[in-house]
């Protein structure tokens, strides 16, 4: 990762990969994404749950504005591709 890349990862349910990345030494920001109506940061900083209609509308607005960046091999992976077309989907 470039330097001043903040490492995002999802927590919700198990923490496991999480937990690992700190007890690697790497210090990523954990999100929780909740079914509630306020964002809310741990003491340390590093943890946070986010609504799901927060992130999924902050989503569309990074989409729509042409600032969202998608790694381009998450696009083409074959799991992606699977669960897309198992729901009627194209893909991203």
């Amino acid at each position: 990762m470039p330097r001043g890349t903040t490492l995002v990862v999802d927590r919700t349910g198990a923490a496991g990969p999480y937990d690992e990345l700190v007890a690697a030494g790497l210090s990523p920001v954990g999100v929780t994404i909740t079914g509630g109506e306020e964002i809310n940061w741990s003491r340390g900083g590093n943890i946070v749950t986010v609504p799901k209609s927060t992130l999924v509308s902050k989503l569309i607005s990074l989409a729509h504005s042409g600032n969202l960046k998608v790694h381009a091999p998450a696009l083409l992976s074959p799991a992606h591709e699977g669960s897309s077309r198992q729901r009627g989907g194209r893909g991203l």
